[in-house]
Order: C-alpha cells, then structure tokens, then sequence
C-alpha cells in the first residue's frame, strides 16, 4: 500500500523534488490565472449587457488586448533574459492589478480598447518569462512534466477564475458584474506577493547566474543561429499562431453562445463549464509525463489533431452533455499539447536565449489571438455555431502542418545536464 501510494506521489509531484520552488511559480500562476478569467468570462456580458455595445466590440476589446499583449512578449522576455526574470514578472503584475479597478470606473464600452492595452502589456511579462525560468531550472528530461505542472496550475485557475467571475456577478451584481473587476485585482495582488516570497528563495541561483561567465549571447548573434539551425523552431512560431487563432475564436463566443443558444444564466454557465476544467486539472501532469515518454512532437500532433475533432463534435451534437464532453475532450487535448509544445521550444532555443525564445514563441501565440476574437464574433454574428466550424477547421490544417513540420531532434544532450554533470556520457535520446 505504502509503495502504491509513494508510486503516486512520485508520478504528481517527484519533480517539485528537483526544484521546489516550482510550487512558487505555479502558486503565482494560479492566482494571476483566476484574476484574469474572472474578468476574461464576464467582460463579454458586462460590454454587451450593462453598456449596450454589440458582439463586434467584444471582439474589438478582446483583441486590443492580444495586440499589446503580442507586441511585449518578446521584449519582454529579452529583457528578462538581462535584467532579470522576476523583476520583470513583478511589474507586469502590477500593471495586470491596475486595469481591472479601471475598468470598473469606465462609463463607456470604448474606452476598455485602451485599458485592455494596458492589461495586455503587464500580461505579456508574465508567462513567456515564468515559462523561461521553469526551461532554465529543470532537467530536459523532466521539462514537460514540470511545465504540466504549469499547465496544471494555469488550468485550475482558468477554471476557477471562469466560475468564481461568473458566479460573483450573478450574486453581487444580479449579472452586473462591476465587481467582478475590483476582486480580480485583488486577486492579482495576492499574485504579486507569491512573485515577491519566489524572488526572495531564488535570491541566491540569481546571484549565482550573474557570476557564471555563461551569459547571453548578442541577440542579433542567437536570432541568426535560429535562422541558420533551428529551422524546426521557426516552423513552429507559424504553427502556434494557428493554434492561438483557433482556440481565440471561441474565447468571445462560448459565454454568448451559453446565453443565447442553449438560454443558460450565469450559474447555469458553471454547471456546463465544471466537467471540462475538472477534466483538464486532472489530466494535466499525467498527460505532461506522457508527452515525456512518447515524445513531444508526437505528443503535440496527436493533441492538435483530436481537438479539431472535437471542436466539430460541438454544433453537431444536440444535448447539452455532449456539448459538454465535446469541450472536456478538447481540454484535455489541450492538455497534453501546452507543455509539450513549450518543452520542444525550451530544448531548440540557443544557449542562454530561453526567455527570447519564449517570448517569440509566446509572440506567435498572441498573433492568432490578435484575429481570433474579431473572427470568432464575426462568424458568430452569422450564425451561431459558426466560430467552432471555423476553430475546427484551422486545428486540423495545424495538425497536418505539424505531422509534416514539426520533428524533435533525434539525438540532444540537455545543456541541464552537461551543468549538472560534466562526465554526463552518450547523448539521450529526445
């Protein structure tokens, strides 16, 4: 029993053993995560209902945000790369804590263009950088299943984000939702202090690493050794944005086509959401271990694939449940995807270059998220069932580019752990 129960424990959390203050940065995750999705699923209602402004300008807001939120990334994370990672994290957070009081204030539905700019600066010094600092502190060998770790924690605040925001401004607000903001930036706060408690531990791996002769190299020198080498790597920042444009599409849509097609109130909305985000929790760090054992391309393929089927799966089905499980799939597609995708890019980025290739990879994300929101209300405003057409369609043109694009190298011995052991022998097998 003892050794079934130590098998488990192992399998969830043997990796927080190699770098415990992995806790810290998922802690910091989660709650920046349920800050954002408590406003990211009731922004839709509150613009169309309390200010009046059509599903156009949901779309409109939405992309404001991935427009600012694309063009930082990449600065972003090169800057990391020199001046250090946390710093930057912590002003991003700060700016991600101001928006929402703002937007509480805010009297007409335009001026949220110019706040969800604001929003998307402090948001994009935040995951392409934490996504770094997991790339440069774990061993290859475990990288995808720490960043599942990741995943694990943005997931459950994703999931918890959308219902606390959507069940709050059904009970404060009578569907309001005004004060959805003001706790989000609360929220944010919190996320702002695991930052500092995280700065605090890592204090001395910071002043180690700027002692080390490994510095970064010129940018201009790492951008040309991608050009010329990474080839693999450059495939996939194209790939993503599809991934990105794909998945945004519905991000407007899911709540207005909750109201308006299957005629669901906020808390109804919950019940619908619940299956999918448990899914998705539950299956995160197993799924990260798989993509470990498998594979990480093959592991990306296979998810980009069966999401796009699933997405079909959505208008074709009539019962609510099997709307739901639909979704649930596509979670857990997800899932397995995220982290392997990142742990591809963290093993293919130039020595020394993890935040810029991040940021870049994080940049190509925001790409698609920059039109999938204008594409999804557009199609939505035809008809209904349109946007997840659409999402799927783009999915599984990703997925062929990736069966014929995307290959891991065959044979790469972790920089991690040539550090780690110098007499480290023959190279391990991707």
């Amino acid at each position: 029993m003892r050794t079934a129960i130590g098998r488990i424990y192992h399998f969830y959390a043997g990796v927080f053993h190699e770098w415990p203050a992995l806790f810290l940065v998922n802690s910091t995750v989660f709650f920046t995560e349920v800050a954002y999705f408590m406003v990211f699923a009731t922004l839709p209602l509150y613009l169309t209902g309390q200010l009046h402004a059509p599903a156009k300008a949901a779309g409109l807001v939405f992309s404001a945000f991935a427009i600012a939120e694309t063009l930082g990334k990449t600065p972003a994370g090169v800057i990391s790369d020199r001046w250090g990672r946390l710093r930057v994290v912590l002003i991003g957070l700060v700016l991600c804590a101001i928006a929402p009081v703002l937007m509480g204030v805010a009297p007409r539905w335009e001026l949220f263009v110019f706040l969800r700019v604001f929003d998307g600066l402090g948001m994009a010094a935040v995951w392409p950088i934490l996504l770094a600092l997991i790339g440069v502190r774990v061993a290859s060998g475990s990288r995808a299943t720490a960043l599942s770790t990741f995943n694990f924690a943005y997931m459950a605040g994703m999931g918890l984000g959308w219902i606390a925001g959507l069940e709050v401004g059904e009970w404060l607000g009578g569907g309001d939702n005004r004060q959805v903001f003001f706790i989000s930036a609360a929220i944010f706060f919190v996320a702002i202090l695991s930052v500092g408690v995280l700065s605090l531990v890592e204090r001395g791996r910071r002043i180690a690493e700027r002692a080390s002769v490994d510095k970064p190299p010129p940018l201009w020198e790492g951008l040309k050794e991608v050009a010329r080498s990474r080839h693999v790597l450059l495939h996939m920042l194209w790939i993503f944005a599809l991934l990105q444009l794909a998945i945004t599409m519905l991000a407007p849509v899911v709540t207005l086509y909750a109201r308006d097609v299957l005629k669901m109130n906020q808390h109804d909305m919950v019940k619908l959401l619940l299956v999918p985000v448990i899914v998705m929790a539950a299956l995160a760090i197993p799924l990260g271990r798989l993509a470990d054992k498998i594979g990480r391309a093959r592991a990306a393929q296979l998810g980009i694939a069966v999401a796009g089927l699933a997405l079909l799966g959505v208008p074709l089905l009539a019962e609510p449940w099997q709307k739901q499980a639909m979704m649930a799939l596509l979670g857990g597609c997800y899932a397995i995807t995220a982290p392997a995708w990142l742990a591809l890019t963290s093993e293919l980025a130039p020595t020394g270059m993890q935040g810029a290739a991040m940021g870049a990879m994080n940049t190509a994300q925001g790409l698609g998220f920059c039109a999938g929101p204008l594409v999804g209300t557009a199609l939505y405003d035809i008809q209904a069932d349109a946007p997840f057409v659409g999402s799927a369609v783009v999915l599984l043109v990703a997925a062929l580019a990736a069966l014929l694009l995307v290959k891991a190298p065959k044979q790469k011995q972790s920089e991690d752990d040539v550090e780690e052991n110098p007499a480290a022998g023959k190279p391990r097998q991707s």
